[in-house]
């Protein structure tokens, strides 16, 4: 039967797959992923009259915010596999050293209406963080950056709904405080460039990259002055790992699994799948991005340490 779930796995948006799936975990016993596979099939309009049964009789059993601030232990199970957890300290240490690098000022960024910030800081309880300042600026949903005010997200938060709100608050919150937001404020390939000249000021090189490329040498003379003036002690670390590990990392993969695992987490804080489907379903810029991070909540939905993510906050009876 795990086989037949897991092969149902593979082909996460095919909603008959979806229906058989929600039986046989019915018959299994799996009532709580029973009720998320339910779930998705109301997101997906794909819902037959014993899936909204299923959801009718388990809604009532659920808490709506986590009853307890979602642990160390949680947080590192929800992560997608194969992260690059070596290139994302580096990252976190690169951003702390140097943060008028990758969190430049947003002159146009406005401060959250209070009515958000109460979402804010909602969320920022549930997952154990301390609330920070929000600011607003015209970015996509998808799209952060640390800055010395807070953190600036998009202005777009404004004209959705309240759990779609809790969602995308809750990835960058997640993503902030891994230190990896440069991930979500920059294009991949604008980041590379950036983290390739950082590479390079004071004459190193980088194995395989050509490090002599005129728009590269013309970045990192931008940035010499900013790394010989700081003084923080993580930078000279941080710069000779990233010059090793820079070559062989792809910041496209990086930043989606990254982002995947914060998703994760944001299920947690948003009332379920179907306002995190939503919110995702909004990045209309990024269709391939969108469908992988789809993908990933499906399957994560669904699958059984989700199942005790929500059982270890309160989401869920425990069985």
């Amino acid at each position: 039967q795990v086989e037949r779930v897991e092969g149902a796995l593979q082909r996460p948006f095919d909603t008959f797959n979806l229906s058989a799936m929600r039986a046989l975990l019915s018959r299994m016993g799996r009532d709580d992923a029973a009720y998320e596979v339910a779930r998705l099939l109301v997101a997906f309009d794909a819902a037959q009259p014993e899936d909204r049964e299923a959801v009718d009789a388990w809604l009532p059993r659920l808490q709506r915010w986590p009853v307890r601030p979602v642990g160390d232990q949680e947080r590192t199970n929800a992560r997608v596999a194969g992260e690059p957890l070596g290139f994302i300290t580096i990252l976190a240490s690169l951003t702390r050293a140097l943060p008028v690098v990758f969190g430049p000022a947003a002159p146009s960024a406005e401060l959250a209406p209070p009515a958000l910030m109460a979402r804010v800081q909602q969320v920022a309880t549930a997952l154990g963080y301390a609330v920070p300042a929000i600011l607003l600026d015209e970015r996509t949903l998808d799209r952060a950056a640390p800055s010395p005010r807070g953190i600036v997200l998009s202005a777009r938060l404004l004209e959705i709904d309240a759990d779609e709100q809790a969602f995308w608050i809750a990835t960058h919150l997640e993503m902030h405080a891994r230190g990896a937001s440069a991930l979500a404020g920059w294009h991949p390939v604008e980041l590379r460039h950036l983290l390739v000249a950082l590479a390079t000021v004071g004459g190193y090189s980088v194995r395989g990259i050509d490090v002599d490329e005129p728009t590269l040498v013309a970045t990192a003379a931008e940035l010499a002055g900013a790394v010989a003036a700081c003084t923080h002690p993580e930078l000279p670390d941080a710069l000779d790992q990233l010059r090793d590990l820079l070559a062989n990392t792809k910041l496209s993969v990086t930043r989606a699994s990254v982002m995947a695992s914060a998703a994760r987490m944001a299920l947690l804080c948003c009332g379920g799948v179907l306002p995190a489907i939503n919110g995702i379903h909004r990045l209309e810029h990024a269709p391939v991005e969108r469908t992988l991070q789809l993908a990933d909540l499906v399957r994560w939905t669904v699958s059984e340490p989700y199942a005790v993510q929500r059982r270890a906050v309160g989401l869920a009876p425990a069985r």
